[in-house]
């Protein structure tokens, strides 16, 4: 199947971990030697960007009550602290829709490592790949 993402469950255009996780980078002279070339594990979402490029160029958003997101600068440039992957962020909002939605993709909230999904992915007989595993042969 083209859009799996073995070993993650859920193929492309899910609400599973293979469907929203995604991958990125920094760069730049202002990160340490010893964080280049390292992997982040903290839970993070898009929303996070605004207020973390903010904190690294010392300045405030200037409205911070209509952000949804966290600043996750001494997660890139210090690594997890503790084991602590869910600070600041311990929860994804993936999608909602109105409750009785009878779409393939209704909603999905994740909350620190457990996550509830609803909608037809969750038992899609069709396409086996959009509600498990699905590994290449």
């Amino acid at each position: 199947n083209a859009a799996s993402n073995f070993p993650l469950r859920g193929s492309k255009a899910t609400l599973w971990e293979g469907g929203v996780k995604g991958d990125g980078f920094v760069n730049g002279g202002w990160l340490p030697d010893d964080r280049r070339g390292k992997n982040m594990d903290a839970l993070m979402h898009i929303t996070d960007w605004l207020p973390t490029f903010c904190e690294l160029a010392g300045i405030e958003p200037s409205n911070k009550t209509i952000l949804d997101g966290y600043s996750q600068l001494s997660n890139i440039k210090t690594g997890v602290q503790n084991g602590e992957i869910y600070k600041p962020r311990s929860e994804i909002l993936h999608n909602i829709d109105a409750q009785g939605c009878n779409l393939t993709i209704c909603g999905g909230l994740r909350m620190n490592q457990y996550k509830i999904v609803v909608g037809w992915e969750v038992t899609d007989i069709n396409d086996i790949c959009r509600s498990t595993w699905c590994q290449l042969n």
